[in-house]
């Protein structure tokens, strides 16, 4: 089977890789924004679901400032949401949520909703997932790095991402409901604030 030669990686580094190539240069797109959202954004999506599994620390959310960041100034959308809100507590390590939920505006006015999930331990979190927590202090932020996980690593991370993710999407499932209840007498951005006041307290 034929290889790449380097030349192809020059090419790339060049930006001269064509579709047409008889190698296609693929990529995560981490490089660029690593979340995935702001091409969602590109596409008019109004309804998202958005998972950050990315390398930053529970307590830290530079990945998703960063994806606003380049939303705003990119393609004009507005987007308001409270990632702080996920920030563990100093005594016990446990967040508080593993997920928020927003809201945003595009240039045009068109507005939508979306969930933000980050890998972060609850104390509703499965007992494992909080025992391996307790055990492990850097669950769930191994660095990319470590590649080698034994099975409880493993079932940790997915017990917890299944957990998680079913969390956000029961969330904004509810939210779903509130919106077309309410939505004629009152703006996106209060229900929202009202809907995460309730549920978060």
């Amino acid at each position: 089977m034929p290889r790449p030669r380097p030349a192809y990686l020059l090419y790339e580094m060049l930006g001269f890789d064509r579709l047409n190539d008889r190698f296609l240069y693929v990529t995560d797109g981490g490089h660029f924004e690593n979340l995935g959202l702001v091409e969602l954004f590109r596409r008019g999506c109004t309804r998202i679901y958005c998972f950050d599994a990315s390398g930053d620390q529970d307590d830290t959310f530079f990945t998703i400032g960063e994806a606003v960041a380049i939303a705003r100034s990119d393609i004009g959308v507005e987007v308001h949401i409270e990632p702080e809100r996920m920030r563990p507590d100093k005594e016990g390590g446990l967040s508080p949520t593993d997920h928020v939920l927003g809201w945003f505006r595009y240039a045009n006015g068109v507005e939508g909703y979306m969930v933000l999930a980050k890998a972060a331990v609850t104390v509703e979190a499965p007992w494992d997932v909080r025992a391996f927590k307790e055990r492990d202090k850097r669950f769930p932020n191994h660095s990319t790095a470590d590649q080698l996980f034994n099975d409880q690593k493993f079932e940790g991370y997915r017990a917890l991402g299944r957990f998680t993710a079913w969390r956000a999407v029961t969330t904004l499932q509810a939210f779903d409901t509130t919106f077309h209840h309410e939505r004629e007498n009152r703006s996106l951005g209060d229900l929202v604030r009202d809907f995460e006041k309730k549920r978060l307290g």
